[in-house]
Parts: C-alpha cells; structure tokens; sequence
C-alpha cells in the first residue's frame, strides 16, 4: 500500500564500517515544530544502501588562509540530532582529512559531504595522486559524480527531507611543481543540489559560511607578513566567538597546517571540560 511504502522509505538501514557490518534500523524524523531541517549522514556505497551515522543538521564553520609559511584551514565539529521525542542532542563528527602527505579536503553543508570527502580521500590515495594540481583537478568531477549518485540513492530511499540545500568541498596542499605558488586550494560548492558541483574562485583566504567580519580580519592577516600561528590564533579566537552566540558550532576545533614538511591536523578543544 501507499502508507506502507511511505514508512518503508522511511526506514533505513545503518551500517557500521568494520567487518561485522551491524546493521541498525533508523528512522528519519523532522523536527517540524522547530522548523530545523536535519542532515542525514549518508553513504551510498553500501550493499544495502545507505549508511547512516546520524540523523542531525550541523553549520560547519571553516576558515582557510594562506601566508608565506604555507595553508591553515580550521574546522568546528559540532552537529546536532534530535531524538523520538523531538529532543536536540549535539555531538562531534570530523570534517577534517588528510589527503597523502601534503594535501586536505574539509567539507560542509549537507551531510552527505562527510562521507564523500572520505571517499576522495581514498580515491586520491588509491591512485597515488601527488601534488595540490593533480589532486585538485579531479576533486571537481569526482565529486560531483559521487553527489549525483548520493542524490539519487537518497531520493530513492527518503533521506532527501530535510536536507540542506547547499555543499562544499575545500581542497588545499603544496605543489611540488610551482615555486612561485606552493601553497594551493580550490573551492567546489553546490547551492539547491545543483550538478556538477561549480568551482567557486577565492583568493588566497576563505570562510565558510561567508561572515563579513572573518572574512575581513582573514584576508588582511593574508595580505600582510602574517606567521601561520597568527591565523590560527585568529581561527581559534573566531570559532570561541561563533560559538558563544551559535549553538550549533562548538569544539573541538580541528586545524591542519600545510607546509613543505607536509599536512599536520591538531586538535583545539576549546571551552570544553
């Protein structure tokens, strides 16, 4: 029947990433009363279907900025659920990988990206792509092929209520070709799920979601003799502020760092206990 097949679409199915591949039926709820869309963690690459890690909506807040040390990009990690009863509860999800070496993609947005930049990561590793170039030359099509078909199988199974209409994908890392411009990162983005994913054009500093005032206070750090540590120190002292006044972004805050020694990430877990 109609309502049967409503509440089978409605059910999907969780799977975990090891090899006892436990499944957990989930249902997808939408806080309707709060008029807060979720995020459906989802991976569509599973023999079921769909992975879902989570049901929740997060407003990932990236910075990214380049000096003449090399790339910093930060990251919150805050997403948030709601329970049966309509109850929020928060947690962290990473958004932040290493790509090789000397390379990095975060993502944002729907949450969807997560899983997609994961599968990046292994494709780009997988075929040993080295140096920012190479690497950012197929981020565009890759991706946009993998949201296609994320799209389509979340359409097919009902995880497309609620869904945020916008997706981001930010890539950086050092060439190895270019003296001149070592430090590299290109922004791939997609507002109403449209196809394929645009390459947005930035310059040598990014934040995402735009905010005038971080944007601002980023861009001229760039433009003057800045040290890598003054943007963190500002990254940093952006994200305790965000999150004082936003409660769906908080710690822990993930940096990275590209240099010609390679990409480091740490963790900042500031304000926490």
């Amino acid at each position: 029947s109609e309502q049967a097949a409503g509440s089978r679409r409605s059910e999907v199915r969780r799977q975990t990433t090891d090899d006892r591949r436990q499944d957990f039926g989930l249902r997808i709820t939408y806080n309707k009363s709060r008029h807060i869309p979720f995020t459906a963690y989802c991976s569509p690459f599973t023999d079921v279907g769909f992975r879902i890690y989570i049901l929740g909506f997060d407003m990932t807040q990236i910075l990214s900025g380049i000096c003449s040390e090399g790339i910093m990009v930060a990251t919150d990690s805050r997403a948030t659920t709601f329970d049966a009863d309509g109850k929020e509860r928060q947690f962290s999800i990473d958004k932040l990988f290493a790509i090789g070496s000397h390379a990095f993609i975060v993502s944002g947005g729907m949450g969807v990206s997560v899983d997609l930049s994961k599968r990046f990561k292994d494709y780009a590793e997988e075929r040993r792509l080295v140096g920012i170039e190479k690497i950012s030359a197929a981020a565009g099509p890759y991706l946009s092929d993998q949201f296609r078909q994320a799209m389509s199988r979340m359409g097919q199974t009902g995880c497309m209520e609620g869904q945020l209409e916008r997706i981001y994908f930010l890539v950086g890392g050092y060439s190895f070709r270019s003296q001149d411009d070592p430090y590299q990162f290109a922004l791939w983005g997609s507002e109403g799920r449209q196809l394929p994913l645009q390459r947005i054009q930035i310059g040598n500093s990014v934040a995402i979601p735009r905010t005038l005032a971080g944007e601002t206070r980023l861009f001229r750090l760039c433009q003057v003799n800045s040290r890598l540590e003054d943007l963190i120190s500002f990254a940093g002292e952006f994200l305790q502020q965000q999150a004082k006044t936003n409660p769906q972004i908080g710690p822990p805050f993930w940096f990275g760092t590209v240099t010609p020694k390679g990409f480091e990430r740490f963790e900042h877990a500031y304000g926490q206990d």
